[in-house]
């Protein structure tokens, strides 16, 4: 009779699991019509202490693992992935003591190197993971409890991911494999790759005031995170982009390293290329370098850790960001024409054509002058353009006014086209700003007449 219980294994590491992230305050309640079908009783285990696979070893220290000689925490991330995979590994059958003897045991368990140790205060679990039958999925494995020896044949139950072959699916190894790598992850996979990490961080995140970013590319600029403004401020009337302060705050929290160098060489650091400095309830300072040693890259030193973290583009964008990226820089709000029943603009070439822009689904727009016949395909093009967000924004150079393809205006505001080195610059005299979009050769916008007009 198949027997359908969760493996003894996966029963015990779940268990262990369910002890680190109970008291550390990512886990609060499982199931508990799980309690009855343990393997493992968890008031005869006591703590989990120590955890190692072939080639890592983790540590307890208070409620926090660590990797095995160091003071650098495992990541509570990493480990419930491992445990996700581990979780769908169900029993097939025990084996029996007179089929064990009937064969040799390595055919069985060909490698007992291949294993992954759990420590607690009263006892010792050994999972060793065995061969794979060569008609189906299942896979022998040995539990070890002290001195107590069970020879299990068990199967992965989880979904199988890509494409493949139905007919061939009970044969193949890939989950197999699969549980192969995990027996043999090293420390690295299991390192805390937060630059930030919660246990030290988490409750500053909501008191810090200001962030302070120096690179090689833009000028020194301050950001205030509560108070939504940046030092040098926003040019008159533009004001701020509070999603983009939401975003740049969340990714900072929230950065990682895609390697760590634990503990790190700072000496062997070059070329700085740029800063990070947060004030809050501590001044916190993070250094960018594009040379580690022999490497090339970019790396994260930081003022409180020993580690020094390669970092990929979007941890570099948050070291290269401009002030403006935190200023408003549309020209027209991405919502304008949802929050008009109708646009009364102008075009203005050789001569002024007066123009309504109706039913903004179908996006219909009628001249006021019967001779000129609106393209609206064009015109869609065009106010979508005014929507986007600038690259950068400047004070009005008057000089180049006339060099205006056209002018056009909306309400009681009016503007002037100008393509000049790659860019669509966009002037508004009014406020006397100009807004830079850069486009390359060909502007994505029509810059003549019969680019808007059946004439």
């Amino acid at each position: 009779m198949k027997l359908n219980l969760i493996l003894g294994i996966v029963l015990a590491l779940l268990l262990t699991f369910t002890y680190f992230f109970e008291e550390v305050g990512y886990i609060r309640d499982k199931q508990q019509e799980e309690e009855s079908r343990r393997l493992f009783d968890k008031n005869k285990l006591g703590k989990l202490l120590e955890i190692r696979t072939m080639n890592s070893s983790l540590k307890r220290k208070g409620n926090i693992f660590y990797l095995a000689g160091s003071e650098f925490p495992a990541d509570a991330v990493s480990i419930q992935k491992i445990f996700d995979i581990l979780s769908q590994i169900k029993i097939n059958r025990y084996l029996k003591k007179d089929e064990i003897r009937e064969k040799d045991y390595s055919l069985f368990i060909p490698d007992t190197s291949r294993k992954m140790v759990f420590t607690f205060e009263k006892s010792e679990l050994t999972f060793i993971l065995g061969s794979k039958l060569e008609f189906s999925t299942s896979f022998y494995m040995e539990v070890r409890n002290n001195n107590e020896r069970n020879l299990i044949l068990a199967w992965d139950t989880s979904a199988k991911k890509g494409v493949y072959d139905t007919k061939k699916a009970h044969l193949t190894s890939e989950k197999y494999d699969r549980l192969k790598n995990i027996f043999k992850l090293t420390n690295d996979f299991f390192m805390d790759r937060a630059v930030f990490r919660v246990m030290d961080f988490g409750k500053e995140f909501s008191i810090w005031r200001k962030i302070k970013i120096k690179n090689s590319r833009n000028r020194v600029f301050e950001v205030d995170i509560q108070n939504r403004t940046t030092s040098p401020e926003s040019l008159q009337l533009l004001g701020y982009n509070n999603d983009f302060f939401d975003r740049y705050y969340s990714e900072l929290t929230r950065l990682r390293g895609t390697v760590v160098h634990y503990p790190g060489k700072p000496e062997q650091l070059k070329n700085k290329i740029a800063t990070i400095v947060v004030n809050g309830k501590r001044t916190v300072n993070l250094e960018l370098y594009k040379n580690y040693g022999e490497r090339n890259g970019h790396f994260v030193k930081t003022s409180f850790g020993k580690a020094i973290y390669g970092i990929d583009r979007t941890g570099l964008r948050l070291f290269f960001s401009n002030v403006q990226d935190f200023w408003n820089k549309n020209l027209l709000p991405e919502t304008f024409l949802k929050e008009k029943k109708q646009v009364k603009f102008y075009m203005k070439f050789d001569s002024k054509i007066e123009m309504v822009l109706r039913n903004f689904e179908n996006f219909s727009v009628i001249s006021n002058d019967t001779m000129y016949k609106p393209q609206n395909v064009s015109f869609r093009n065009f106010f979508d353009f005014l929507t986007r967000k600038a690259d950068h924004v400047r004070p009005l150079d008057k000089g180049i006014i006339s060099k205006k393809h056209f002018s056009f205006g909306i309400d009681d505001l009016f503007y002037h086209v100008v393509l000049k080195d790659g860019e669509v610059v966009i002037l508004e005299p009014k406020k006397r700003y100009q807004f830079h979009y850069w486009v390359g050769e060909r502007s994505p916008i029509g810059l003549k007449m019969k680019d808007y007009f059946k004439l």
